[in-house]
């Protein structure tokens, strides 16, 4: 039952990301905040595929633990994308709202993105091994999370008064609790690995909340 019910709603998921992305770009017409929105969904999108399909594939036929090398894999890529994700939104929010940060945040914010993505390539992070090193899945995260600390400041800050991005903050908020319960507690308790599906969900309302301003713009 597990098997099937995850593969509907993430196959579900990455068609709708990849799809989303794209119908954004399409109907941007040009203004940049949509062009990059648009990008970095359709990033979202390919990036958890990586993961997501070869753990679709693994629970469908002999099982996670036979599959190890692409799993790690797609843990690695998703690793990246995400991180280019944020980054690129970033940039979308800061030319929707004619932002300009201050005393060296934009700075800090991509000097981070460059250790996480430092990080991600150290062999100690065992990403073909499993179980792959739990110190180290906890090391290249620190960067992510202040990344993502700080988006949230700055999304609260910039969308408060937006129609449509006003609870970007609080569904970014929500998506790392969610990620960091994945990340520190499923290696001791499996089902906490389900916590990752409502992320899922964060993330496919703030694609709506941009389909919705690219609509309505």
């Amino acid at each position: 039952m597990q098997a099937i019910m995850e593969t509907i709603f993430e196959s579900a998921y990455l068609i709708f990301a990849i799809v989303a992305g794209i119908f954004i770009l399409c109907k941007a017409k040009g203004r940049k905040e949509f062009i990059l929105f648009g990008v970095a969904t359709i990033i979202l999108g390919v990036g958890d595929s990586f993961h997501l399909i070869p753990r679709m594939i693994a629970l469908c036929t002999n099982g996670l633990e036979n599959h190890v090398f692409s799993l790690g894999l797609g843990k690695l890529v998703t690793s990246i994308t995400m991180t280019i994700f944020y980054v690129i939104l970033f940039y979308s929010f800061k030319n929707r709202f004619n932002r300009q940060t201050e005393n060296g945040f934009e700075s800090l914010f991509l000097a981070l993105a460059a250790a996480r993505f430092a990080l991600c390539a150290f062999h100690q992070n065992e990403w073909f091994v499993s179980p792959s090193s739990y110190a180290w899945s906890i090391i290249r995260n620190v960067p992510f999370v202040i990344m993502g600390a700080m988006f949230i400041c700055v999304s609260f800050v910039w969308c408060r008064q937006d129609k449509f991005f006003k609870f970007t903050w609080l569904l970014v908020l929500l998506s790392f609790v969610f990620y960091l319960l994945t990340v520190l507690v499923a290696p001791y308790i499996s089902i906490m690995g389900m916590m990752m599906l409502p992320k899922t969900i964060c993330y496919i309302i703030l694609i709506v909340f941009g389909i919705r301003a690219v609509l309505q713009n």
